[in-house]
């Protein structure tokens, strides 16, 4: 099922001010009626009875809502709201429905745009390169080059200490072999700067309260990643 997103521009517009509650009635109706394209195809009678009005009472309101504003705060069509279209079938073509429809009123088309991100960011670490010239992932090859076994030893410790540094933030029960997922901080830190507009840990908050209340639906340790890009 479909949604019309509402402006709160409407609260402020002329047609709010100025009009009766018939008035605001059928201009919700007909949003809600509208297609994709901004289109309003059913009958007089039809519109009359969903929108709990008279006939009369909708024939002259679309009457009005089709003459020009010159209080209207867009000038396209000199203010008008509707078209009439008689032929080659009637329709109500509703002026700046497109304009409203592809605002980005809420997170949603954000979020989206964010999980996109997201799924570019994960595909670009199949192949990845760290510049000391030490080690060079692909998917297909693992390889490691060190000068000596004092620096691999090192190495190993540098590397030990980065995961004592980097606590853990939250737990996850999984489904599968391995039973746990941990999220550190620094995994934290990654997606917050993948995400800037979205309260991350919140989100994964919210991703943990989920899986509590729905145990059969627990994700496997391997698959954690994609289901909070996915969230």
């Amino acid at each position: 099922m479909s949604y019309v997103k509402l402006d709160r521009g409407l609260l402020t517009s002329s047609l709010w001010i100025s009009g009766d509650h018939e008035t605001v009635r059928l201009w919700i109706y007909l949003l809600l009626a509208a297609g994709p394209d901004g289109v309003v195809r059913e009958t007089l009678p039809a519109i009359a009875h969903g929108s709990k009005l008279d006939l009369e009472q909708v024939k002259a309101l679309l009457e009005a809502f089709a003459q020009p504003d010159p209080y209207s705060r867009t000038a396209t069509d000199e203010g008008r709201r509707v078209v009439l279209v008689c032929e080659p079938e009637w329709e109500i073509r509703i002026v700046n429905f497109e304009k409203y429809r592809d605002k980005d009123h809420t997170s949603a088309e954000r979020k989206r745009r964010q999980r996109e991100r997201m799924r570019e960011h994960l595909s670009r670490r199949d192949t990845v390169t760290v510049t000391r010239d030490t080690v060079t992932v692909t998917p297909e090859t693992v390889t490691v080059t060190h000068e000596d076994e004092d620096e691999e030893e090192d190495r190993e410790e540098e590397a030990s200490k980065a995961v004592g540094g980097d606590p853990v933030l939250l737990t996850w029960p999984c489904d599968g072999p391995v039973k746990t997922w941990e999220l550190r901080a620094s995994y934290l830190a990654e997606l917050q700067k993948l995400y800037p507009d979205l309260d991350v840990i919140a989100e994964c908050r919210a991703s943990r309260a989920w899986v509590d209340a729905n145990p059969s639906r627990r994700k496997t340790a391997n698959g954690m990643k994609a289901h909070l890009v996915s969230w």
